[in-house]
């Protein structure tokens, strides 16, 4: 055998494994709503935690609309339940959420 035929056989072989593992991989492949489905039973079935959690943030500026909107769709995205407080005549504002540890 040439060194040439034995490139190509190797480069085939080579062609071969990595489809071969792309079809493994696309086999194994979530649809979007079990994805969606692992990730809400991932957030709430973890029982080493926890049940609930709370926490306080100190914002800086919360009467901006944009950094409202941020608050709420983190809270949204995580499952957080809070209050916000907007204290006149302060330099910040606090943000009071609780929820689960992820």
């Amino acid at each position: 055998m040439n060194p040439t035929e034995i490139e190509k056989e190797v480069r085939q072989q080579m062609e071969e494994r990595q489809n071969a593992h792309e079809d493994r991989n696309l086999a194994r492949k979530l649809t979007s709503e079990e994805k969606r489905e692992k990730k809400t039973r991932k957030m709430f079935e973890d029982t080493s935690a926890p049940e609930d959690m709370a926490a306080v943030y100190k914002i800086k500026d919360l009467t901006c609309y944009h950094n409202q909107w941020k608050v709420d769709i983190n809270a949204q995205e995580n499952h957080l339940t809070g209050l916000c407080m907007l204290i006149e005549d302060s330099p910040f504002s606090l943000v009071v959420v609780e929820g689960t540890p992820k």
